[in-house]
């Protein structure tokens, strides 16, 4: 997978925006006008030069386009020389550098702005490659520093983060994953975020979906912060959608915020966050329909539970159930809840809950595999169960409305004809 990821430089890398609107509304008091928002905006990502002209026509300034340029980088200058970075972006970088991400960087800023930010944060070597302003004939909106990248940077998947217009039409122009950073989303036609940490589980679902599986051995977490909102929206969903489906239950769930994967020893690290199931829900089901969601992938827990015969155990989900009725599954399955317990751990009582198999009827647990099911965006890790006897008492749930043992080579023709569970069917291949 080649996934490069193009950052904006002012707003996104760096936080000059407001020192650069204050340089701006310096420079017109000069010539006797202030600043507004709205042109202000509609310069953002320009070139210098760009802008200047268009000062120049807009406020007939007579001054010529020289003197305004060394009188507006006077002010310019002071702005890289106080401003810091933007929170979260050295952590981001630290993520695209372990998961093979190519990170580049599409400036309107002139290169010494750049030089100036990349000397003092020691980032010269963090980007593979990166585009000033004063490099290009053209800038944002014209796609031509966006296609000089992809021809270094070759052919593959790019998603361009940046906090105008101008920079999320270049983007549309290259035919590139256009992402808008900006704490406000509701101002915004495309996808957006509003910090680092929302464009890492951005890639991490662009990374699992790309490679749903990996083998493991190990699996470490640390949880962090979330950045989803509790909001009246999403209460109010919820009342909505419970009316026609009263077995639907808001428990607490794991967001997965960043997914590693170590080939030298087989581990993954999750770092994850709090969320419950309304807030998922809607995330997936509500604002995705309006281009609006955030990226929300719960972890779940599920395996191939074995009897001693060889046989294993499936199920056929109630056609009560909001997710998946009356589909065929591999149990146990369900999700991994914040304070329950390591994953394994919460397998062992979800099959007792789920089948009535409890923990002294296990002769032991092998980490199978992770897989991501993009559809709904669920990370599941996976375990084999080996049981001690070939014919454990089992018991319907709430969960399965039919449970039984039967034949490796039967389940995955059953699996094959009729509707059942995409990661039962991953984990049955691999038998």
């Amino acid at each position: 997978m080649n996934l490069v990821v193009i950052l904006d430089f002012d707003g996104v890398i760096v936080d000059s925006i407001e020192g650069l609107y204050n340089c701006y509304d310096k420079f017109l008091k000069q010539y006797g006008y202030s600043a507004d928002t709205v042109s202000f905006d509609r310069y953002n990502g320009m070139k210098l030069q760009d802008i200047l002209i268009d000062i120049k026509n807009t406020y007939q300034i007579t001054n010529s386009i020289e003197e305004l340029k060394k009188n507006y980088e006077e002010l310019i200058e002071n702005v890289y020389q106080e401003c810091n970075l933007m929170p979260g972006l050295e952590n981001f970088l630290d993520y695209c550098e372990n998961n093979n991400v190519r990170v580049c960087v599409a400036s309107g800023s002139k290169r010494k702005n750049l030089n100036s930010i990349f000397n003092r944060f020691n980032l010269n070597s963090r980007f593979q490659f990166t585009v000033a302003g004063d490099e290009v004939h053209q800038a944002k909106p014209n796609p031509q520093m966006h296609l000089e990248i992809k021809k270094a940077m070759g052919n593959g998947q790019y998603i361009v983060v940046d906090d105008s217009e101008n920079g999320i039409e270049a983007a549309i122009n290259a035919s590139m994953n256009p992402i808008h950073f900006t704490i406000n989303s509701n101002i915004s036609n495309h996808p957006s975020i509003s910090s680092f940490m929302e464009l890492t589980s951005v890639l991490t679902k662009y990374i699992l979906t790309n490679q749903p599986k990996h083998h493991f051995k190990k699996i470490t977490t640390e949880v962090v912060p979330s950045f989803l909102e509790q909001t009246k929206e999403i209460n109010q969903y919820w009342d909505f959608i419970t009316k026609d489906n009263p077995s639907l239950f808001n428990g607490p769930l794991y967001q997965v915020v960043s997914f590693s994967f170590k080939k030298t020893n087989q581990n993954i690290h999750l770092k994850l966050s709090e969320l419950d199931y309304k807030n998922w829900l809607f995330q997936n089901h509500i604002l995705k329909k309006k281009n609006k969601e955030k990226v929300a992938i719960s972890l779940g827990v599920t395996g191939i539970v074995k009897n001693s015969q060889g046989e294993i155990l499936i199920g056929r989900r109630r056609s009560n159930l909001y997710s998946y009725p009356n589909h065929l599954e591999l149990p146990p399955s369900g999700a991994v809840e914040p304070g329950r317990g390591k994953p394994e751990e919460q397998l062992i009582r979800e099959l007792e809950e789920e089948t009535g198999i409890n923990n002294e009827n296990i002769s032991f647990i092998k980490p199978m595999v992770n897989y991501f099911d993009h559809k709904s965006n669920i990370l599941d890790i996976a375990y084999l169960v080996c049981l001690k006897s070939s014919s454990p008492l089992l018991k319907v749930s709430d969960e399965y409305s039919e449970l039984s043992f039967i034949e490796i080579s039967r389940a995955k023709i059953m699996f094959t004809k009729e509707s059942s569970v995409e990661t039962s069917k991953v984990l049955l291949n691999l038998l």
